[in-house]
């Protein structure tokens, strides 16, 4: 597939994945966890293997925080 064309879906599938949560909220969350919750995430990794998807993580987190 061409890189623009994986491009483009990978920037269409962020747009996505925010939308679904705008308006009011993602039910599960607001119903789970209070709204001035701060939180913090460890990965442990016990055995050798392979962290797909790292490219994707990185342009999720630069739409949600722009510098």
């Amino acid at each position: 597939m061409d890189e623009l064309v994986v491009k483009d879906l990978i920037d269409r599938l962020i747009d996505l994945s925010f939308a679904e949560d705008i308006g009011d909220g993602d039910h599960t969350t607001l119903s789970c966890i209070p709204a001035d919750a701060m939180g913090k995430s460890k990965l442990l990794i016990k055995e050798e293997g392979i962290l797909a998807g790292i490219e994707v993580l990185k342009k999720y987190f630069a739409v949600l925080t722009p510098r």
